[in-house]
């Protein structure tokens, strides 16, 4: 796509040597993108998204056993404030969240980490970041934590670049594109 213009009660859209009318469009692509494509229609707009910040995660997919899978609550993960010193953001239950995913005898926890908070995770080897969520996931510091014990397996992906970061730092958070910001959904590696 080349332009996006505001024209005649909708939008005129260029890709290569072809012009269309449309009464919307959604553009689903990486703000600076958007930014570039929306520039002629909203030059405002297209500095905003502009100057929004990306941040990058790591995930680790940890499998455990139908013992952990019993004791795990219910619900679909937990996020882990920042009061708790920890570098793990968050985790999901694969095995609630998509039951189709894990065999019913079995748990699947992704665990996040890096963020705008913790870029430098993205400098460590895949054995650092498995050793760090081993350990945050077997700590007890706080009574009412279950511990989720040593994995029966794990994989760690690659980190996942360029994830909006909403309200990572000032100028995002004042940014109007993001004031009202809801991310829907994130990349996931399977």
């Amino acid at each position: 796509m080349q332009s996006v213009i505001r024209q005649d009660n909708g939008w005129t859209v260029s890709a290569g040597y072809q012009t269309d009318h449309f009464d919307a469009v959604i553009i689903a692509t990486p703000t600076h993108a958007a930014a570039a494509v929306l520039k002629a229609a909203d030059e405002n707009l297209a500095r905003n998204l502009s100057d929004i910040n990306y941040s990058s995660s790591v995930t680790v997919t940890l499998g455990y056993d139908e013992k952990v899978r019993r004791s795990l609550p219910p619900g679909f993960g937990f996020l882990v404030p920042r009061s708790e010193g920890r570098r793990m953001l968050a985790a999901t239950f694969v095995h609630n969240k998509f039951p189709h995913r894990a065999p019913e005898n079995r748990a699947i926890v992704r665990c996040f980490l890096g963020g705008a908070r913790d870029e430098q995770i993205l400098q460590s080897s895949e054995a650092e970041i498995l050793q760090i969520v081993r350990a945050e996931t077997t700590s007890n510091r706080r009574p009412q934590r279950r511990n989720l014990y040593s994995p029966a397996s794990t994989n760690g992906s690659p980190p996942w670049p360029n994830i909006p970061s909403a309200t990572s730092n000032a100028s995002n958070a004042s940014n109007p594109c993001v004031k009202n910001f809801r991310l829907g959904a994130g990349r996931q590696r399977l």
